[in-house]
């Protein structure tokens, strides 16, 4: 779980460089809070989809494919 919050916090930090330089990225930080080793509390997500609901939905595809099926083409509005 160490880990894990350590990487929320990169992403927070990353969304705190992308807002102040205006950077049209977006990332949505969410809390880890480690209690030992290998336990701790997770922030809920709303409306999150698991990777293995992910992967129940593309079928053998890859995740490029899912992308550009779901957003279209790569260099497309949807896509970026």
């Amino acid at each position: 779980m160490i880990q894990e919050q350590f990487a929320t916090q990169l992403i927070n930090e990353f969304y705190q460089i992308f807002q102040l330089e205006k950077v049209n990225c977006w990332v949505y930080p969410y809390e880890i809070l480690s209690t030992g080793n290998e336990s701790g509390i997770i922030e809920v997500v709303n409306n999150a989809i698991s990777i293995d609901d992910l992967k129940k939905k593309i079928k053998n595809k890859s995740l490029r494919e899912f992308f550009l099926n779901y957003f279209g083409p790569a260099d497309s509005k949807g896509y970026i």
